[in-house]
């Protein structure tokens, strides 16, 4: 029988059009209101972002039109300090330029945040679009994603895209690549299996990694985790194997 709390989640108000969500179970939705637009997004932050950026703005653009004097663009970035970014886009975020640039860090990941302003929506794109051009040229080595802040799902994506299957490896980490991948929704079209494979053991038995490979390099080195990545390609028979 399905809780109380789970019935409410499922009870939205008449006429609200319910929003999909392809990161959990959380409820969003919007509705008019006396000549308004409500919109209520899921709490948790990974649901409001998918649901904001894939469905309410899409949404919102498509209804209102693109009279809107405020344009943005949002950049995902991996292996790239946030002083060296600083560095390298030099007066692109000094005060007052237009479009402005702003940037956050977290987990590795920086994003960068474009907001042009022009007199229609037509303006502020056509400055937008051509400071974005700028910033894809300039930072193409460490852009992963303009939609999402996961590099994941970035990875599954190109994967899917290209047909290359997928398998994974951990030791230390005790499956954070697998759990990683597999947050990501479509994600079972391409990913085909994972091993935690934490004691010396396990690794000789279960991935074919040499005993005396461990002995002499020991097991937290790139020669072991090479040798855990064959191995589970080996077994797998994907087509792109991650170890740690």
């Amino acid at each position: 029988r399905m809780p109380e709390s789970n019935v409410r989640q499922a009870t939205f108000p008449a006429g609200a059009q319910v929003m999909p969500n392809t990161c959990g179970i959380a409820p969003g939705f919007r509705v008019w209101i006396e000549g308004g637009m409500l919109a209520a997004l899921p709490g948790p932050p990974l649901e409001m972002q998918a649901m904001l950026e894939d469905e309410l703005v899409p949404w919102l653009r498509r209804t209102c039109g693109t009279v809107a004097a405020v344009e943005t663009a949002s950049f995902y970035l991996s292996g790239l300090a946030e002083s060296a970014f600083a560095d390298q886009v030099g007066p692109w975020m000094d005060r007052g330029v237009n479009p402005l640039l702003g940037v956050t860090s977290h987990v590795g990941v920086l994003r960068a945040t474009l907001i042009a302003r022009g007199a229609h929506g037509e303006a502020a794109r056509a400055l937008l679009d051509e400071r974005a051009a700028a910033f894809r040229e300039r930072f193409a080595e460490h852009l992963f994603s303009e939609r999402d802040a996961r590099p994941a799902r970035a990875i599954a994506e190109l994967a899917a895209e290209r047909g290359v299957t997928l398998a994974t490896a951990g030791s230390c980490t005790g499956g954070l690549i697998a759990r990683l991948l597999t947050d990501v929704p479509g994600i079972s079209a391409i990913y085909r299996e994972g091993w935690v494979t934490y004691s010396n053991e396990s690794k000789v038995a279960r991935l074919g990694v040499p005993a005396e490979l461990i002995e002499r390099h020991g097991a937290v080195s790139p020669e072991v985790a090479g040798a855990m990545a064959a191995g589970a390609a080996r077994a797998s028979g994907a087509r792109l194997t991650l170890s740690t």
